[in-house]
């Protein structure tokens, strides 16, 4: 906008000064500029696409793709074609006083896009940006209603963050999981506007999910634990957003979150299973305070939260005979109480809920029982098999 207001006042002292009296050297001064804007929009559409093919070769697939398909990206550069057509028909004129006040301003705007398409080409050449950018494209072909595209633009998330993964870069791989999280956030709420783009939704968070568990098992295998572990919690708060849209999508969204633990657990990441069983304890707070999911079937979501957290609980024993089972139930007993004396005590599927936790809760006890009638038998007690 700064060249624009320069333009402006260039011309309210013109006309102030009178300025415009002789126009004898307007015709050059246009045909001059457009020419050099003309050669400055050719050279920044031919240098553009060198660092661009670099960056989708190293990091950010397809970000050359959504700058040409941007529409600021196209308005600019149709702006700019149009005012060196327009410079060059002035430029074989005589022109007129109001002509040649409307082209100074227009030169002003043309300047303007020029400096803000260098911006947008810097602004992709920074991965994080990058990133965003694909971001935006997904959420806007959610927005039209088009899978495949979607899709797409999904898998080009992915594989930055894949590669951020394998080359170790934390910050790369978190903002392109934070951006596979906002995708899956927006097929949540806008499909479940309409119950005909069910089977649509079911498949775009089924395919989401997908990329999620192949990103969790890769950082999994090289051991990177803030990594696996931020998953663990997009998942979960793509479960709440889920219990509160559309509750017939918590049990996709809890099964993938169980099978990243589940394969968390089998590469010894115990740290992944505390996440997990922290995060499915919060989804279970924040949904019993939340009104719109008190005023729906809480059953499903609680059931598949019990469900996920037995089957942690289970895995981290046969691991560790050892450890202390009242660290293994007391999530169930938090969530009891939730029950018995917090907002979901008077909620219709409470004594279901409290039911299959009572289950639970006694599978344990009964346990702890038999390991205390157990007798330590040289080379088969837990502590001397641990050893």
């Amino acid at each position: 906008m700064f060249a624009t207001l320069i333009s402006i006042i260039l011309v309210g002292f013109l006309w102030w000064g009178q300025g415009f009296e002789d126009t004898t050297l307007f015709p050059r001064i246009s045909l001059v500029a457009g020419s050099v804007v003309w050669l400055a929009t050719i050279l920044l559409n031919v240098l553009i696409w060198i660092p661009l093919q670099r960056l989708e070769k190293n990091t950010i697939p397809r970000v050359g793709e959504f700058i040409s398909k941007s529409f600021k990206w196209k308005a600019k550069q149709t702006y700019l074609s149009l005012f060196v057509l327009l410079s060059f028909v002035l430029g074989l004129s005589t022109g007129n006083t109001w002509f040649l006040s409307t082209w100074v301003v227009l030169l002003g705007i043309a300047l303007d896009c020029f400096y803000a398409s260098c911006s947008q080409f810097a602004q992709s050449l920074n991965p994080l940006k990058g990133i965003q950018f694909l971001g935006h494209a997904a959420e806007d072909s959610i927005k039209s209603r088009k899978t495949l595209e979607c899709c797409q633009w999904t898998d080009a998330l992915s594989e930055v963050a894949l590669k951020s993964i394998q080359n170790g870069s934390l910050s790369l791989s978190d903002t392109a999981l934070k951006e596979l999280e906002s995708v899956a956030n927006s097929v949540v709420i806008k499909y479940s506007v309409n119950l005909e783009d069910k089977t649509e939704q079911i498949f775009l968070l089924s395919y989401l999910f997908q990329r999620f568990q192949l990103l969790h098992s890769k950082a999994v295998d090289a051991h990177i634990e803030p990594v696996a572990s931020f998953i663990i919690a997009s998942l979960g708060k793509i479960t709440l957003l889920a219990a509160k849209t559309d509750p017939s999508l918590v049990a996709l969204t809890l099964y993938f979150l169980g099978e990243c633990t589940a394969d968390a657990q089998k590469q010894g990441l115990n740290e992944v299973a505390v996440k997990a069983t922290l995060t499915l304890q919060e989804v279970a707070k924040e949904a019993s305070e939340d009104e719109r999911i008190l005023r729906m079937s809480t059953k499903e979501l609680y059931l598949n939260l019990i469900n996920q957290q037995e089957k942690i609980a289970k895995t981290t024993f046969k691991q560790d005979k050892t450890i202390n089972l009242a660290l293994l139930t007391e999530p169930f007993r938090e969530l009891k109480k939730l029950f018995l004396e917090g907002k979901l005590a008077s909620h219709p599927d409470a004594e279901i809920i409290s039911q299959d936790l009572s289950r639970v809760l006694s599978e344990f006890e009964a346990l702890e029982v038999i390991l205390k009638t157990v007798p330590n038998i040289p080379g088969f007690s837990p502590s001397e098999q641990k050893t």
